[in-house]
């Protein structure tokens, strides 16, 4: 399918995660819209079906020979396909995690830096701000240093008409950098929703 160029992007290290050493696993992932991607545990379970595996235990050795899995020294590396088949979501997710945080986060961090150039006179420092649970304050004091949450703060602090319609998408890039930050796979709703922000 056609994707816009970061969906692209993504699409692709999402693919590639779930893949692992299996070119053929990423070749018919790669097929799929990404909202199917981020949500893969049906294709995944289909494209395990197609080569005959099945839930049931097998022995390590016909584990590998069957190509589920991976041995690299003591790390053992099952197929995603098998994960699907055995219900193994955590490890899915893991993988979905680990290609949106290649991707998501040099994006949002290409978004900053633009907020950062394009409102720099209004960004004031230094800026202090409390930590979460409120006990203890930092301190930014170079505006290069300014993180997205940072960088909201200071758009809701300003009159609204100086940041205009950025400010929504600011709240929502801060939501996502969070998401990522606690290892939890960012939906495919709220990729959509900063879209505009992503493809540069």
């Amino acid at each position: 399918p056609s994707h816009a160029p970061f969906e692209q992007r993504l699409a692709y290290e999402l693919s590639f995660s779930l893949a692992l050493w299996d070119i053929e696993l990423f070749e018919y992932l790669i097929e799929h819209r990404l909202e199917t991607l981020l949500s893969p545990v049906e294709i995944l379970r289909h494209f395990g079906e197609s080569r005959g595996w099945t839930n049931r235990e097998k022995e390590a050795s016909l584990l590998e020979a069957e190509g589920i899995l991976a041995r690299t020294g003591d790390k053992k590396t099952f197929h995603s396909s098998w994960l699907a088949l055995t219900e193994n979501t955590r490890q899915i997710n893991n993988r979905l995690w680990l290609g949106q945080a290649q991707t998501l986060i040099p994006a949002l961090d290409e978004y900053r830096q633009f907020i950062i150039a394009k409102y720099r006179k209004f960004l004031h420092i230094p800026f202090e701000y409390t930590f979460s649970g409120g006990e203890k304050k930092g301190v930014v004091n170079d505006v290069e240093d300014l993180e997205l949450g940072h960088l909201f703060t200071l758009a809701i602090k300003n009159e609204s008409t100086r940041f205009g319609g950025e400010i929504k998408f600011l709240r929502k890039a801060r939501e996502i950098r969070n998401d990522i930050a606690h290892n939890k796979v960012v939906p495919f709703s709220k990729i959509k929703s900063v879209e505009t922000i992503l493809n540069y």
